[in-house]
């Protein structure tokens, strides 16, 4: 019962996860910073690597954030250390 109790939670946030991951990643195109960063801080919070990565570029770039190397570099790690490759290439790894 507890596996499929725990199933059906994936199966519901799943799908909620790469919406708001879209969503983000079209605010940042858009530069609604602001947007972007409702939508994949919480994300990246939770360990999605690729919201980690972008939220390191924001960072790295300063858009919609004061421009931070020490934060961009902490997304850029948590996100290589899921091997997330262009994170690894922005840390030279």
């Amino acid at each position: 019962m507890r596996l499929f109790f725990l199933l059906a939670v994936l199966l519901v946030t799943a799908p909620s996860f790469a919406n708001d991951f879209e969503e983000g990643l079209d605010a940042i195109h858009g530069t609604d910073y602001d947007k972007a960063l409702a939508k994949l801080r919480p994300l990246a919070s939770e360990g999605h690597a690729p919201a980690q990565y972008n939220l390191g570029v924001m960072y790295e770039w300063g858009n919609g954030v004061p421009q931070d190397d020490v934060e961009a570099m902490k997304w850029y790690r948590l996100s290589a250390g899921q091997s997330h490759r262009d994170a690894q290439n922005n840390l030279g790894a």
